[in-house]
This record gives C-alpha cells, structure tokens and sequence, in this order.
C-alpha cells in the first residue's frame, strides 16, 4: 500500500471539492449543480475500464497495484461522498418544494409532522432549525443507506476482507454468476451512455461554451490538482507519472449514470443532451413537420414514407431498451461490477500489506 499515492489522491480530491465549493457559490446560478458537476469532471476518472489497461501497458504490473488502491478508494469513499451530494441535493429541492406549496392542513388548523416534530423539539429545549437540520440528515442517510451503490461497495469490501482472513472461497457457480451480473451490468451501463447521446437533437447539445469548460476541468485542471497534491506530498519518479496520468484519463461512466438519475447535468458529462427538452421518439428523422402539412395527401405521403414506417416498427424497441436501462439502475446492476471489482483489486492490495509486514 503506497500512502504517497493514497494521500495525494486525497488531497487532490478535497481541494478539489472545496474549490468548487467556493467557485460554485460565488459565481454560479446552480451552485449545488455545479459543485457536483466540477467534482464529478475533476476528480472521477474512468480508471477502470480505461486506466489500468494503458497504465499497465506503460508501467507493468506495479502500476496495476497502485491503480487499484485508488480504485478501492475510489468506490468506497468518493463516490459515497457524491451519492451524499445527489442525495442531499434532491432531498433540498423536495423541501423547498413542500414548503412553497401551501397545505390544506395549515388552513384547517392541523399541524403538519415536520411542525409536530419542531414544538417537540422546542419543548425539549432544541431549537427548531437544529430539529430541522437532524431531520433532514436523517432523511438523507435513510436514501443513502438504501442506495444499492453503498451497500454494493461495502459487501464487496468485507467480503475481500473476509476471504483474506480465513482463505474462503465462493462456488465456483457463485462466482461465474457474480461474473456473468458484471460484465451485463457493465455493458448496460455503457449501452445507457450511447443510448443516451443517440437519442439527443445533436452531438454537442449542452453548448460548445459548456463543452469547453469541461473539457478543460477533465484534462488540464484535474490533473493539475494532482501535480500539486504530487508534489506537496513529495512524489517523484515513475510514482508521479502514474498519478497524472490516472488524473488524466477519459470521464468515468458511474458519475454520468449518477447525474442522469439525479437529472443534474447529464449533458455535461455526455456533452450531447439538450438543454431545454428530451428528443422525443416520435421526431426522429421525419422529412417534415405535422403542422406544415397543406393537404391530406401530404399527410398520407408522410405516414406511408419508408422512415415513418421503420419508425413505427422500432418504436417498442427502443421503449424496451429504455426500460431495461433504467431497471439496470433500480435493481443495482450498475453497481454489481464496483462490488466485484472492489473485491477483485482490495485482495492483492491486502496480500502485498501482508507481505510488507512479514518482511518487517
């Protein structure tokens, strides 16, 4: 276990985090949106299905273990920390939204739970922001913990440690079938990006303003976060270049499956959604539009033309692949793969600990 590394990524990712804190909060309309959205594009590469293939064909095996101490990291902490600020964020919209819309209890003179639970808390001698505040972190830790991304992270890691302490092992059955979960909820993932930026107006919806500035986060400011957390820390060597080159990678897929359940810049990290509306299925490549047709025979010339036809045949279709991407989401197949993988890499960064210690 290389602490340097650990504490580099750390570091990086909390001034980082604290950055857009402050950037967020001065400058933008969105704050909330856009501390998650920064965070997300500097700090959340796609180390896994990108990283450790090209670091392993750069630096050999050894790079390999480094990466996967922070992907370790990676699915236990920091994407916590960001289903926290999804969470969070959702559950701060929901209230805003309740308290804006007046209730017809308030008029008949009921009280409401939240105001029952306020002069509860008045009478015991808590102040009612306090009683607030608590209830809603409650609100938040409830959807949290019953997020199938948390509890995915953590049985893989007791899992990984449970199988290094006592030598168990799963059936071989088990564990094809684990496998099987995910690498299907793997490729779902990925067929849910595409399908994604297929079904939008055009490639670059989000702006070629907003396309800028995130590419820009993803590969200058991110790893120069990582150069000076590197540095500050004392990195050198071939150490340092397998930090930046990790900081440096494509966009992870988990931080866009996040935001486009959350609905929180999705188009940002696809850089191909719209802005303002969805394409709808119903408009994709028709040679005109409903309300500029003069005459029936248009409208007949229209509904037999060859595209409306395979329109109308593939239509079902594409209602079932949308489907199945959003059940790969409920059921936690998205988050299977983080179990499996934090299983796969936590083992041989806890025999190399092992080994560390029995050599001292």
């Amino acid at each position: 276990m290389n602490l340097k590394l650990i504490f580099s990524d750390i570091l990086q990712k909390s001034l980082s985090l604290l950055g857009f804190a402050v950037i967020s909060k001065v400058c933008c309309e969105e704050k909330f949106d856009w501390l998650i959205t920064g965070f997300s594009l500097s700090t959340l590469p796609n180390t896994l299905i990108v990283g450790i293939p090209l670091l392993k064909g750069m630096y050999g095996d050894e790079a390999v273990k480094l990466l996967s101490q922070i992907v370790a990291l990676q699915s236990l902490i920091w994407y916590t920390i960001l289903l926290f600020l999804f969470e969070f964020r959702a559950a701060r919209g929901m209230a805003i939204t309740t308290s804006s819309e007046p209730t017809n209890e308030a008029e008949s003179g009921t009280l409401e739970p939240m105001q029952q639970g306020h002069e509860e808390g008045q009478a015991k001698g808590v102040s009612a922001k306090c009683y607030g505040a608590f209830h809603f972190l409650l609100v938040v830790g409830r959807k949290l913990v019953t997020n199938p991304n948390m509890y995915a992270s953590l049985i893989g890691l007791i899992w990984a440690l449970v199988s290094f302490r006592w030598r168990i092992q799963l059936p071989s059955i088990v564990n094809n079938s684990i496998r099987i979960l995910s690498d299907g909820g793997l490729g779902m993932a990925m067929f849910s990006l595409g399908l994604f930026i297929a079904l939008q107006t055009k490639i670059v919806a989000c702006g070629t303003k907003k396309m800028l500035l995130s590419l820009g986060i993803r590969f200058f400011l991110g790893p120069a976060l990582m150069v000076i957390s590197s540095y500050a820390i004392g990195m050198r060597g071939t150490l340092l270049k397998v930090a930046i080159i990790q900081a440096a990678l494509p966009q992870g897929i988990v931080p866009f499956v996040f935001a486009k359940e959350y609905n929180v810049h999705a188009d940002i990290l696809s850089t191909a959604k719209c802005k303002r509306r969805k394409r709808d299925a119903r408009n994709i490549h028709l040679p005109c539009r409903v309300h500029h047709m003069h005459s029936v025979e248009q409208m007949a010339r229209l509904l037999l033309s060859p595209e409306s036809l395979l329109l109308a045949a593939l239509r079902p279709t594409l209602r079932c692949i949308r489907a199945l991407s959003r059940s790969a989401w409920r059921l936690g197949m998205i988050t299977v793969p983080g179990a499996c993988a934090l299983s796969a890499f936590t083992l041989p960064a806890l025999h190399t600990l092992n080994a560390e210690f029995v050599q001292s």
